[in-house]
């Protein structure tokens, strides 16, 4: 072991002339923020869906929320 030291110790050293710093620019911060507003699109939309269609056992022409439900889910809506 002490065989290995001594040879790593006899090669030839050498410093570090010049330090770069590069600096990177997030590329997929916008596509990011798309998928992120299209997903929250697609929650309140399916969500809104639920409300007005699929809440009760009537045809959609007939079946209406409560004053309350209604305006929580566009309270939701207006908030997303």
């Amino acid at each position: 072991m002490r065989h290995i030291f001594a040879e790593i110790n006899g090669l030839e050293k050498t410093t570090v002339q010049h330090v770069i710093y590069r600096r990177f620019d997030e590329a997929l911060r916008w596509p990011l923020a798309l998928g992120l507003l299209a997903l929250a699109l697609e929650l309140v939309l399916s969500a809104t869906l639920v409300v007005f269609a699929l809440r009760t056992r009537l045809p959609f022409t007939r079946s209406r929320p409560g004053r309350a439900m209604l305006a929580i889910t566009g309270v939701v809506a207006l908030i997303t």
